[in-house]
């Protein structure tokens, strides 16, 4: 998901690496029967093969049973925002307003975050994502930057175009998305997302 949270996911398991050294070496000193050298690396390699199988389930899914089972995470580190979403669309273009309706995907990993955006004209891809938390409120803002690509067979001035919008998780409120977008064409809009299906 994110830098922020596998930034702290990596201190974290620093930790516990240190912590289980710390532990044999307790082990050796506290006994009064020596280990031996093949002992001590036998127990370094077990626990260290422990703790990467853990680090590659954490980063491969495992982290979003961990945010269900302690639910603060989400407002510590980064919220699950995995899901079908409802998309309403108000738009701005050559001084002409109008709504959309759309459905979103978003996918993310604890490393990466991408959404795909369908509208009965046309469809948005991720070029970039950026997670942030805003440095006061600590409210969770995406920097989005897509690709817009009109449906094969729609005319007039659906064209292929850049956007980009920042993206707001609501306030005490993780099943919603608002912000403002704007493109290289010159239009403008807003974005309202309310999660329909958690995937």
């Amino acid at each position: 998901m994110l830098a922020l949270a596998l930034r702290k996911v990596v201190v974290g398991v620093a930790v516990v690496y240190s912590a289980s050294l710390l532990a044999m070496l307790s082990i050796k000193v506290g006994t009064t029967q020596e280990l031996g050298l093949w002992e001590e690396l036998r127990f370094a390699f077990a626990a260290s093969a422990l703790l990467d199988l853990v680090l590659a389930a954490i980063i491969g899914g495992a982290w979003r049973q961990i945010w269900k089972w302690v639910p603060v995470l989400n407002r510590w580190l980064y919220p699950d925002l995995n899901g079908a979403w409802k998309v309403s669309i108000n738009w701005e273009r050559s001084g002409e307003t109008g709504h959309t309706e759309a459905t979103a995907h978003i996918r993310q990993t604890l490393t990466q975050l991408s959404m795909t955006l369908q509208s009965d004209k046309s469809e948005s891809s991720t070029v970039c994502f950026v997670p942030k938390k805003d440095p006061e409120s600590g409210r969770p803002v995406l920097h989005y930057l897509y690709t817009n690509e009109p449906k094969q067979g729609i005319a007039g001035d659906h064209q292929r175009h850049i956007g980009a919008a920042t993206l707001k998780v609501g306030l005490g409120n993780e099943d919603e998305l608002t912000g403002n977008y704007f493109t290289d064409r010159a239009t403008q809009g807003h974005y309202t997302m309310v999660r329909s299906e958690a995937t």
